[in-house]
């Protein structure tokens, strides 16, 4: 968020991604992502924040080893 508000740029998106290991072959795997267009451009971090874990809690399973997440 630091870069946009830097930048004097706003998000309209957001984009958050979960997946195990895909070099564990041994291990079970799942990767998902989910994307969200904003009501309002923002740079508000809380705004960000909130929204991510929204997604996230939808994408997240029991009994997986997660090896990346990410937002962008």
């Amino acid at each position: 968020m630091e870069k946009l508000r830097a930048g004097q740029q706003y998000a309209w998106e957001l984009t958050v991604f979960v997946r195990t290991n895909p070099f564990k072959a041994d291990a079970p795997q799942y990767s998902r992502s989910a994307s969200i267009r904003l009501i309002q451009a923002t740079q508000d971090s809380r705004v960000v924040v909130k929204e991510s874990i929204a997604l996230l809690r939808n994408l997240y399973r029991e009994g997986f080893d997660y090896a990346k997440t990410g937002v962008m």
